[in-house]
């Protein structure tokens, strides 16, 4: 496929298309090459990718001399001639729009460059798109839209209308401006929310790079929101995994949307937003930590109250990513070795019984790792008016079961859409928490994940008012299948009360190590002991869950 990306010299654009020529994708890269930040850095990404720099002329098509499957042209986005004349010679089947005046903080400073290239910029593109018959369009959108918005962690399904800067504000503009294109002409177009990026060849300007020329330098790094600040940093080369998926994957109409509820993500036109982010927020003082250990001393901080235009945190739900294309984020493990890590709760309705099962894979690991993960599987309605559950406390298989509990409903008036559906809000007390589910009627079943029932539709979301859970749905497939419903013949049986209090023993103990299980070798897994409350593998005490994990029973 030929494929335009705009920003190659740029951060994300460099590594997309250095990634698409690898798998023998036709690359050309566009960037105006300006100084917001180095020049230098900009050009030696250009080098590295086979360009002489001395050939590098405004609006002069040049080809790598190391990747023939890669051209450059130096040109601006607002450039309507020169755009218009690329696009008709070289009839691109996508189009990666990466190019942007970047930063949150110099929008305050330098308005006008973000309209001349955030929205005129964006505006050529799309008409080169629309008069080119170009098959898809994916383009970079930003966690700055969220703006004022608090709910966590950020959904696309959520309106993004009170943005504070006016980077968000020219990103929030692109994504209308996309969808009024998909709907009058039928271009598909997939914007795409990026999470705080980093990794090799980033831009000098982000907090990794200033705080670490600071540390070295022994100057004083400014900490903003006097430290209380989280942001989910994504991997770049997470970044271009998805970017490449929307590449391959271009935008389809939503047959399920309604226009009396309307989903911000998606359209009856070929549109969609999906947010790209690593899922798990930092706090930025724990992010210093890391630095000041790596570079073996502490650094002198000059704490300052929050800057105008920034968020105090961001959190992205990349739930749809993970449904659409089981979309996974890398990680480290204790060696320091990447794993991927994929992770999510599956529901299965029968007509009168549900199984929720939980999974948590880590690529290249043995799957025998997995029995140290406390991921349970749910029977509602099996046998009848039993609940059943299949729990692990290694290396251990425990079976319980007991009556279906009676959960008192209070009906709302809230109503919501997910996954195309309408959905009632519904509260309700279980389990030693407040729980707040939103049904359909339009699938008339009574139950919902893990032990969640009792409506007069299937529960498609539900929140803990703790804030520590959050089941949301994703995806309703229809299977011709019949569902088979096996409860494991060597599980030990167990009353719930007695495995309740023997699982809290184990996983409530708040000394446990941060070390996520899927640390440990398959191997080591036969040797497991407990001494006084902590679980042990070999010498190794393991954590289960996060600190601030609490168990889904009382």
């Amino acid at each position: 496929m030929k494929i335009l990306v705009t920003g190659t010299a740029g951060f994300i654009g460099f590594h997309l298309a250095n990634a698409l020529v690898k798998r023998g994708d036709e690359v050309v890269g566009y960037d105006v090459i300006n100084d917001y930040y180095d020049v230098n850095l900009k050009l030696a990404r250009l080098k590295t990718a086979g360009f002489d720099i001395s050939e590098t002329g405004q609006g002069k098509l040049i080809s790598s001399k190391t990747q023939p499957n890669l051209k450059f042209i130096k040109a601006d986005l607002a450039d309507t001639q020169t755009m218009k004349e690329l696009f008709e010679k070289e009839k691109f089947g996508c189009v990666v729009n990466l190019a942007a005046q970047a930063g949150v903080r110099y929008s305050l400073i330098n308005p006008q460059a973000y309209i001349d290239s955030n929205v005129t910029g964006f505006m050529n593109i799309l008409e080169c798109c629309r008069h080119n018959q170009t098959k898809n369009l994916v383009y970079a959108s930003s966690s700055s839209v969220y703006g004022l918005n608090e709910n966590m962690p950020f959904s696309t399904h959520e309106g993004v209308n009170h943005p504070i800067s006016l980077y968000a504000v020219t990103k929030k503009s692109n994504e209308m401006m996309a969808h009024t294109y998909s709907h009058l002409f039928g271009v598909p177009t997939t914007g795409l929310r990026f999470f705080t990026v980093y990794g090799p060849w980033g831009r000098p300007d982000m907090a990794l790079f200033l705080f670490v020329d600071a540390a070295l330098k022994g100057k004083k790094i400014d900490v903003f929101n006097y430290g209380k600040m989280k942001r989910d940093f994504t991997y770049v080369d997470d970044i271009v995994k998805g970017i490449i998926k929307c590449v391959d994957n271009p935008a389809k109409p939503n047959p399920a949307w309604d226009a009396k509820h309307p989903d911000p993500a998606t359209s009856s036109a070929p549109f969609k937003v999906y947010n790209i982010g690593n899922n798990s927020p930092v706090e930025l003082m724990d992010y210093i930590k890391a630095v000041e250990l790596k570079i073996g001393r502490e650094i002198e901080k000059n704490f300052l109250p929050l800057q105008a235009g920034d968020v105090p945190a961001t959190y992205a739900d990349v739930s749809d990513l993970v449904a659409d294309y089981d979309y996974t984020c890398h990680t480290l493990n204790a060696q320091g070795r990447k794993v991927e890590v994929k992770y999510g709760l599956t529901t299965q309705i029968a007509q009168h019984l549900a199984c929720t099962m939980g999974y948590k894979r880590h690529k290249g690991e043995n799957d025998k790792s997995e029995q140290l993960l406390y991921v349970p599987t749910t029977w509602q309605n099996y046998p009848q008016g039993q609940m059943t559950s299949v729990e692990t406390i290694p290396p251990y298989q425990y079976l319980t079961a007991e009556k279906m509990p009676s959960m008192k409903w209070q009906l709302l008036a809230d109503r919501d859409t997910i996954c195309g559906y309408i959905c009632q809000k519904a509260e309700a007390q279980y389990g030693g928490r407040k729980w707040v589910a939103w049904f359909t009627e339009q699938l008339p079943s009574h139950f919902g994940p893990w032990r969640l029932q009792g409506l007069p539709g299937l529960i498609l979301r539900a929140v803990s008012d703790d804030g520590i859970h959050h089941f949301e749905c994703r995806k309703v497939e229809a299977v011709k299948e019949k569902v088979s419903y096996i409860v494991p013949e060597r599980s030990i049986k167990c009353g719930r009360n007695k495995f309740v209090k023997l699982r809290n023993r184990l996983f409530g103990n708040p000394n446990y190590l941060s070390n996520p299980a899927y640390y440990i070798k398959a191997e080591e897994i036969e040797s497991v002991t407990v001494m006084n409350g902590t679980m042990m593998i070999g010498t190794l005490p393991i954590d289960m869950k996060p600190a601030q994990f609490q168990p889904l029973d009382f």
